[in-house]
């Protein structure tokens, strides 16, 4: 009899999030080195770097298994064990299944068939991680790829953290790994020692926190710390934290669990309070009670903070003492902003800058701009998007409120230039 897992905290975008595709592989082969044992590293207090790139602020780093060639892995703090969404006929990789789970994650439909394989060799940043647990989803849930306009294999969080101090720079887009002792010698020498307690259960980091829902009162919240949602702050109503959705708030898609769609509602918060630093006016979104009654009634969570806040520090997470350090970056006072077009874009062929429209909002304004599904964009205020990426584009609809752009569009054999003006709604 199949067994089923309790949820995985499995990835969910503020976007919808390929499966079984060609693979366009970009190289990271200068960036890995000869594999080495993790205990030597840890014993020598040896320190290893590794670039990422970073997509609708998820964290993406390269992989192999079993000595595969470079995969494409999103770094997740929500999840236990590593998971294989997609593989392609040209993939080169070595598994052995051991059998077969179910697995539950965010969403409303049922459980999710995997492939267990066991004693995987896991490299990263040159390291080599031995006897690790992998599981193969065997349908396509996520559409990781189309969504994100790059091949992207699979995610991986407890993994990658449990050895490890791992230290986050955003503006440089580099993940260092520090045996504990080095890390907290690098970091007392610039003078440093505040840090925040980290709660590490069922191998997944929770933070204390506040929000401020009026000029009066400041409520606790327990968090999980989610470095792969690209959301600012999830917070759970119904059966433990009891939000209620606010009155002026916005009907939203957030994103794809593992057993189906997750929607909810987008709103704006007064005030997040996260130690020592405070968040005003920022994005919350709800999530509809059916899609994350399982995870509420399993822990006494209250949300999950994602890497919409994270991504304004430089920040590192110590499993080992439970901690979290936090030094503001250049990101730190950015505006919390979302899509203002009313439109997704996606990006059917990854391997290709070919970017199309998904959807249109109805009374939206890239309704009122004449922009269609299924349309091409060819240029974005004059900048061609043969030299862009999906992250870009996207970025281009999170600017201002009021901002004007000049959308040219390809509509069959047809190029169509649109004024769309972006109009915030929350």
């Amino acid at each position: 009899m199949q067994k089923v897992l309790p949820p995985s905290g499995v990835l969910v975008l503020s976007i919808t999030i390929a499966f079984w595709a060609i693979i366009y592989t970009r190289s990271f082969a200068q960036i890995t080195q000869a594999g080495q044992d993790i205990e030597w590293i840890l014993e020598k207090g040896k320190v290893r770097h590794l670039p990422f790139y970073t997509v609708h602020n998820l964290m993406i780093i390269p992989i192999s298994i079993n000595g595969s060639d470079t995969l494409r892995f999103i770094l997740d703090t929500g999840v236990r064990s590593t998971i294989i969404s997609e593989l392609a006929y040209n993939d080169s990789l070595s598994l052995r299944a051991t059998g077969r789970v179910k697995v539950r994650g965010y969403g409303t439909g049922d459980p999710l068939e995997a492939l267990v394989s066991i004693n995987n060799l896991l490299r990263i940043a040159g390291v080599e991680f031995d006897s690790q647990r992998v599981l193969v989803l065997m349908q396509d849930v996520f559409h990781l790829s189309t969504r994100m306009g790059l091949r992207v294999h699979g995610i991986i969080g407890y993994d990658v953290f449990k050895h490890f101090v791992v230290e986050v720079n955003y503006e440089s887009r580099l993940l260092s790994f520090y045996p504990p002792k080095k890390f907290y010698a690098h970091y007392t020498k610039r003078g440093k020692k505040a840090y925040l307690p980290v709660a590490i259960e069922n191998e997944k980091p929770y933070i204390q926190a506040h929000v401020r829902l009026n000029q009066d009162s400041l409520v606790p919240l327990k968090l999980l710390i989610d470095t792969g949602g690209s959301h600012s702050l999830w917070l759970f109503g119904g059966v433990n934290s009891g939000f209620t959705v606010p009155r002026h708030s916005l009907p939203v898609y957030l994103g794809r669990g593992l057993n189906g769609d997750v929607r909810g509602h987008l709103a704006r918060l007064p005030a997040l309070h996260l130690g020592e630093y405070i968040f005003e006016d920022m994005l919350v979104s709800y999530p509809e009670l059916a899609a994350t009654k399982d995870f509420q009634l399993m822990s006494d969570r209250n949300g999950s903070i994602g890497s919409d806040i994270l991504r304004r520090f430089h920040f590192a997470l110590d499993y080992s003492h439970g901690r979290l350090y936090l030094t503001p970056n250049k990101f730190y006072e950015a505006a919390f902003e979302h899509n203002m077009s009313g439109m997704e874009v996606y990006s059917p062929y990854p391997s290709l800058p070919i970017f199309v429209v998904a959807e249109v909002k109805p009374n939206s304004p890239a309704e009122a701009a004449g922009l269609m599904p299924e349309d091409q964009i060819v240029s974005i205020n004059h900048n061609h998007t043969q030299s862009m990426t999906l992250d870009e584009i996207n970025g281009f609809f999170c600017l201002r409120n009021g901002k004007k752009l000049k959308v040219r569009v390809l509509r069959g054999s047809k190029e169509v230039v649109c004024k769309l003006v972006l109009k915030r709604q929350i």
